[in-house]
């Protein structure tokens, strides 16, 4: 029975559908020839089998893909009374293009880019089909970037590479320097320029809402503190004070700026601390411009005006580092960290400490130090005698213990003398 009936399939003359039925059939039978409990000589049958399906398989491929040239030469015969549809033309969920369910290349954003073999000489009137309507369809992708709302877009803040706009995780354009820290320029990608010139400006237009409605709930702070400092309602002192502190990030070592608030009347820095700043003993800054989304996107907006990329940043929450170096020690900086040898630590974790220390000294009387809190923070016993030497003691030593001496500080060292164990500190 087998013999007969592997003999009248083993033909690969005929159309698609008989060549498809015998393929089936013969699948069948290879299935009972690898039961060794079913036939007498089962390796035979099942070998025979294998080789007539493999047989039948190629024939029906190549008559498929004959018959596929054929009806795509047919359709783009010249005066060919049946043209290309929309349904010739399709885009699936994942971007790939097709155009007579074969696919030609994959769009992404608004990018086209088409398959390696394309442009090969039997492919290139599908591709060439496929390039005369995308423009509708990037229109249409257009009008949904316009409609849709803020959350559909997000900013690429990627170490290594310039900070751009992603809409539906596909790049759609970049940041660039701007007139100022908090407007930088928005460069659309150079395939949103197959676009007609009314839709492109509108896509720009949605996309600078977006970055700038960003902007706005993550800098707060910031946005406040530009304001005042060029504003012409504030006086010259204070703007003289706060400018370089804007154009900065809000975050800035009080040494750079020690000149201006020396020069600033108390009812001025009062006005400063009204806006949310924290004037510490090393550092100026806002608390709030401290924490990681608007760390990232300061740090980002500073590298955008210098016209670099993305640099490495500490992990979010970190406040100490041990023995960062490189880019990492470098971009640590802006982000709001101060260098005390081999370890950095941010701001408003050294006012902290630099509380605690002066509570816990009387007058210019030697005191011992309790390094509780500095040890609580990771810091090492190197890294708080360079604190404690940058904030304006000295170390002495008085029966074999550790003692210090407030020594005070003046202007010109770039920290002050704290008439009091608080720090001047207004959280916003």
């Amino acid at each position: 029975l087998i013999a007969d009936e592997v003999a009248r399939l083993d033909v690969v003359q005929g159309d698609i559908p008989t060549l498809a039925t015998r393929l089936a059939s013969i699948r069948t039978w290879a299935y009972a020839a690898n039961r060794a409990d079913w036939l007498a000589d089962p390796a035979h049958w099942a070998e025979r089998t294998r080789e007539i399906e493999q047989r039948l398989s190629d024939t029906l491929h190549k008559r498929l893909a004959e018959r596929f040239v054929d009806r795509r030469a047919t359709r783009f015969k010249k005066g060919s009374s049946n043209p290309l549809g929309p349904r010739d033309f399709a885009i699936d969920a994942g971007g790939i293009v097709s155009v007579l369910d074969e696919p030609v290349g994959q769009l992404s954003g608004f990018r086209f880019i088409a398959n390696a073999d394309a442009r090969q000489l039997d492919r290139r009137k599908l591709l060439a089909e496929a390039e005369v309507r995308l423009p509708a369809e990037l229109a249409r992708r257009a009008q949904e970037l316009i409609a849709d709302p803020h959350h559909a877009f997000s900013l690429n803040l990627q170490e290594g590479r310039q900070p751009s706009i992603r809409w539906k995780n596909d790049e759609v354009a970049k940041l660039s320097r701007g007139r100022d820290l908090l407007q930088p320029l928005v460069e659309v990608d150079a395939s949103v320029s197959r676009l007609e010139p009314r839709l492109r400006d509108f896509v720009r237009e949605r996309l600078i809402k977006f970055v700038q409605a960003h902007i706005d709930q993550q800098l707060k702070p910031l946005i406040r503190l530009s304001e005042a400092a060029f504003s012409a309602a504030s006086p010259p002192a204070l703007r003289a004070f706060l400018a370089p502190l804007a154009e900065a990030g809000g975050v800035l070592r009080r040494s750079e700026i020690q000149s201006m608030l020396t020069a600033l009347p108390a009812e001025q820095r009062h006005q400063a601390n009204k806006l949310g700043l924290t004037i510490g003993t090393l550092g100026v800054f806002h608390f709030a411009l401290l924490k990681p989304g608007p760390t990232r996107l300061r740090v980002a907006l500073l590298a955008v005006r210098a016209q670099q990329v993305m640099p490495p940043l500490p992990m979010p929450g970190l406040g100490l580092l041990d023995r960062p170096s490189g880019e990492l020690a470098r971009a640590a900086v802006p982000a709001g960290f101060f260098s005390f040898g081999d370890q950095m630590l941010r701001f408003d974790l050294l006012e902290r400490i630099v509380r605690g220390v002066h509570n816990q000294k009387s007058g210019a009387q030697p005191f011992s130090l309790d390094a509780q809190l500095a040890t609580s923070l990771g810091i090492g016993a190197g890294t708080l005698a360079r604190i404690m030497r940058a904030i304006g003691f000295t170390l002495i030593r008085r029966d074999e213990a550790d003692m210090w001496r407030w020594r005070g500080l003046h202007a010109g060292s770039g920290t002050h003398r704290p008439s009091s164990a608080k720090t001047e500190k207004t959280r916003g």
